[in-house]
């Protein structure tokens, strides 16, 4: 195939991957081969998914497990979530999962969302992954409607406060170089995910590229786009993001 007409993984999947519709979508959304797991995800998430009230958060805590990867105890999962891939999911101890939130862990080799000990991750947020891996560390809040999305890796330390509508995105840089083909036809520039260390506070509406790393302790104002590194104990605001403060 030539660069021209190279696509992303889920694009080639929906449009050049002759195999049917059915065969796609368990490998898109169910993540496993066999009658058994594909039973066992449509049964879930058809009954359990959408119950509201307090049966249905019980109900979520008893079958969630059958089909994820692992489930800690004292786990907590609102209604209408979107699970793809859910064998490739580990949630830890006492987390709380809010409503409308998107968990995919789609992509081939190392795709994998794993999240610690007590994290909250309010409503409307969406974790996705395209053939990379995010890692949440515990007691880590992530406030409404954000979006974390990883085609290498985007690890999340530990007691990290992130803000409403935040972007973080490992991923996703598309060569524009050539004006004789689509941009989205060119490969992506990928820069190696991003890291934000332990004990960091992201503000609302902050867009985190990737290649970044944002040290321990330090603090990102609202509305900030992140496109290098961030020094530990340091306040960093505008766009680009740049040091206003240090930490003392």
């Amino acid at each position: 195939m030539t660069q021209e007409r190279k696509q992303t993984e889920f694009g080639h999947l929906l449009t050049a991957d002759t195999r049917s519709a059915f065969a796609k979508y368990r490998e898109l959304v169910v993540g496993e081969g066999g009658a058994w797991a594909l039973l066992r995800y449509e049964l879930v998430t058809m009954f359990s998914t959408p119950m509201p009230g307090a049966f249905g958060y019980w109900l979520r805590k008893v079958t969630y497990p059958w089909m994820m990867g692992a489930v800690g105890n004292g786990a907590a999962f609102g209604r209408n979530m979107t699970i793809r891939n859910p064998s490739r999911i580990s949630i830890g101890r006492r987390v709380v999962v809010d409503e409308n939130v998107v968990l995919d862990a789609k992509g081939a080799g190392t795709g994998r969302i794993v999240i610690g000990d007590e994290v909250v991750i309010s409503r409307n947020n969406i974790l996705s992954c395209k053939g990379g891996f995010i890692e949440i560390g515990g007691n880590t809040n992530i406030a409404q409607n954000c979006l974390i999305h990883s085609e290498e890796r985007v690890v999340i330390g530990r007691e990290v406060i992130i803000a409403a509508y935040t972007y973080i995105v490992g991923g996703g840089n598309h060569d524009y170089s050539r004006t004789d083909i689509p941009i989205i036809r060119q490969p992506n520039l990928r820069r190696g995910g991003i890291v934000i260390e332990d004990n960091v506070w992201i503000g609302a509406r902050v867009t985190i590229l990737d290649g970044v790393t944002v040290h321990s302790g330090a603090v990102i104002g609202a509305g900030a786009v992140v496109t290098e590194d961030v020094p530990g104990n340091c306040v960093v605001a505008g766009i680009p993001a740049k040091v206003v403060a240090k930490r003392l």
